[in-house]
């Protein structure tokens, strides 16, 4: 082998052990590159798996959060609840206790303008009009012809004109006529006498007079020139 081929080889040696030498290089590098990137990669998902486990920490910590707002809104609502319903019996009760004293109101009413009409003069009440307009406001005008007979003092007078004036009030026509002739013995009370047209406006009239414990006396009569002829006696 000649010198020429003995440096030839000698080259071709450095060469490869340049190659070699930076393969080498590469290789640790790579490595080094490698071991680096995995530190990095296992920090970045350590740091993720930490910020998720945060999240999932925060996210329950909240929903117990809700639980317990839910729970104590719930508690409120109940006793919210409660408070109304104790609330409305307590209203109850006491409109049952308004009520029974307006009854009671009513009933002693009642009983003082019966103990008045059983001393005192005859007379239509207010509460006692109220309630005879109701019932004979359905019914077409009637004409009254009021009789009273001669009596010793001016009671049967006044009561024909109260009487008047509370069928002027309901529109129906009425007259007063004196009645002279004597009776023995004198009848005392009233009569009510109307035509078979009228019997159910005599017996709202009966039920309200005897009501107030009026003494009268209902009858049909057809051959009347007005609807209802009232005869009006002494009241004692």
């Amino acid at each position: 082998m000649n010198n020429t081929e003995i440096n030839s080889l000698e080259k071709k040696i450095s060469i490869s052990d340049v190659i070699t030498m930076i393969a080498i290089f590469l290789t640790l590098g790579a490595s080094i590159f490698s071991f680096t990137y995995k530190g990095k990669l296992n920090d970045l998902l350590k740091k993720e798996k930490q910020t998720n486990e945060l999240i999932i920490a925060k996210a329950e910590e909240s929903s117990e959060t809700a639980k317990r707002d839910a729970a104590i809104a719930n508690e409120k609502s109940m006793i919210a609840m409660k408070n109304a319903a104790d609330a409305n019996m307590k209203t109850a009760e006491i409109n049952e206790r308004a009520i029974n004293a307006e009854l009671k109101s009513k009933k002693l009413e009642i009983e003082l303008i019966k103990l008045r009409l059983d001393v005192g003069d005859r007379f239509l009440p207010i509460e006692i009009q109220k309630e005879l307009i109701k019932e004979l406001a359905k019914y077409p005008k009637k004409t009254i012809a009021i009789f009273v007979n001669i009596a010793n003092n001016s009671e049967p007078n006044i009561f024909a004109n109260n009487l008047k004036n509370f069928f002027t009030k309901l529109g129906w026509d009425s007259n007063i006529y004196q009645q002279n002739n004597v009776i023995v013995p004198p009848p005392t009370g009233m009569q009510i006498i109307g035509k078979t047209e009228c019997i159910p406006i005599l017996e709202i009239f009966g039920k309200h007079l005897k009501s107030m414990n009026y003494e009268n006396k209902l009858s049909n009569n057809d051959s009347l020139e007005t609807d209802l002829r009232i005869v009006i006696f002494s009241n004692k």
